[in-house]
């Protein structure tokens, strides 16, 4: 059976066009109270959180699809195919790996690892409470490459042994001479010849 299907550039668009319609559809039963999850489904982590990173995931996709139908638009000419097949099992799991990684980045910003260098908004505002998580989440899903390596150099912070510094190059004390000593003396006046 030849699975190439399963890697063309149609096949993945409307995949991810499949995706975004089923977390448009859950976000508006979810919203409209159609759909009713118990308070502590996914522990201490928001609904929104995994929701936002799966949708950042399928929209950094789609920007694949659309960037490379656009080459192949302007090339017409005898291979106007630059689409990779070898990704389709990225594009296939785009919404696993976007909401388990928004998962993540709550942890981590949640445990204080890593801060964001705001502060909290005060109790009683209008902007929702975890509206700063889902905007992470939405970002890492998005740019879940650039998370990842932000993920090593945590990691490396972490389980590297410490460096011992390395002394400063010893250097030679420069000393420098003293400007010379101005000395004015004082105008002697001539004594008178004896007389």
């Amino acid at each position: 059976m030849n699975w190439n299907w399963l890697s063309s550039i149609v096949t993945i668009f409307m995949l991810q066009m499949v995706y975004l319609a089923a977390l448009s559809i859950g976000a508006a039963l979810y919203l409209s109270g159609g759909l009713t999850l118990p308070s502590d489904f996914l522990g201490l982590v928001p609904l929104g959180v995994p929701w936002f990173g799966a949708l950042g995931a399928v929209l950094i996709s789609l920007g694949g699809i659309f960037k490379h139908a656009g080459v192949r638009a302007k090339n017409a000419g005898p291979d106007p195919d630059d689409w990779d097949r070898s990704y389709w099992p990225w594009h296939w799991s785009r919404p696993l790996v976007g909401a388990n990684l928004g998962i993540v980045s709550f942890i981590i910003f949640q445990s204080g690892l890593l801060a964001v260098g705001s502060t909290p908004a005060p109790t009683g505002a209008t902007a929702p409470q975890n509206l700063l998580y889902y905007v992470i989440a939405f970002v890492v899903g998005y740019r879940e490459e650039s998370f990842r390596e932000l993920i090593k150099r945590v990691a490396d912070v972490i389980l590297r042994p410490g460096e011992l510094p390395t002394p400063p190059p010893a250097t030679t004390p420069v000393t420098t001479a003293p400007p010379p000593a101005t000395t004015t003396t004082p105008a002697t006046t001539a004594a008178p010849p004896p007389p």
